[in-house]
């Protein structure tokens, strides 16, 4: 599959975007990776990966804003055909490259493939195993998508999105205004059981609790997180990280 891969980042109490770009480089992506970040960030995140292109804004956009700005430059820049916009508390299976090769691309137009499927979303989707068509719209959790470039214009020019952006107070929810919009433009989302992605950011940028068990992944080989849960656990340094994502 032909895919560009964007990841958005922010400070983090225990930083793990170093965990989310080994495991995409362990499952077989080898093109660059763009990275999106805050200003406050540090800007050395480059030399995680020598095919990482690292962008820092001047201004604190925030969390939505920052995937819309994404959004924009992946439709207007982007090369190929699909693109991602991931967050940077995510790790993804070996297998992720070869699930998302098993999505009928030439009978589907869909909104987003979602990488992540929390247990608290299975009641919403039409399927129990594969690719499953999520049935609802704002109560969608798991913004972890990617997209093509034809139904994304749809979506920044749709205006339940407009209006999201222009008056939605704290400008966040980016899962729960794509999937609305989708909904309303009934564009089929989809998200694929079991999930080809985990969500390790117990400590989030908007305040969330994820240890909530509706919102751990849908039956995922946990043998490949051992490693990262405990790093994790350890309230690692962030130059502790970046020693041993180099080696």
């Amino acid at each position: 599959m032909n895919l560009t891969i964007a990841i958005t980042t922010a400070p983090r109490k225990t930083q793990t975007l170093a965990d989310s770009i080994r495991t995409l480089r362990e499952a077989g992506y080898t093109l660059p990776i763009y990275i999106f970040a805050e200003p406050s960030l540090r800007d050395y995140y480059h030399i995680l990966d020598r095919n990482v292109k690292f962008f820092q804004h001047r201004r604190k956009k925030g969390c939505f804003k920052n995937f819309d700005y994404v959004l924009q430059y992946m439709i207007n820049y982007c090369r190929t055909k699909y693109f991602a916009i991931f967050q940077d508390d995510f790790i993804y299976k070996k297998t992720f490259l070869q699930t998302l090769e098993t999505f009928d691309y030439n009978n589907n137009s869909f909104g987003y493939l979602c990488t992540f499927t929390p247990n608290g979303m299975k009641h919403n989707l039409d399927g129990q195993q594969g690719w499953c068509r999520n049935k609802i719209g704002w109560h969608s959790w798991g913004a972890n998508y990617i997209m093509n470039k034809d139904t994304a214009t749809k979506l920044i020019k749709s205006p339940f999105y407009q209006q999201h952006k222009k008056y939605y107070v704290i400008n966040q929810q980016i899962d729960a205004c794509c999937s609305e919009a989708f909904h309303r433009l009934n564009i089929p989302c989809y998200y694929h059981i079991p999930s080809i992605s985990r969500h390790i950011g117990h400590h989030s940028t908007l305040k969330h609790n994820h240890d909530d068990p509706k919102f751990h992944a849908v039956e995922i080989d946990s043998s490949i997180t051992d490693e990262i849960q405990q790093s994790i656990k350890q309230e690692l340094p962030l130059e502790k990280v970046v020693n041993t994502f180099k080696k």
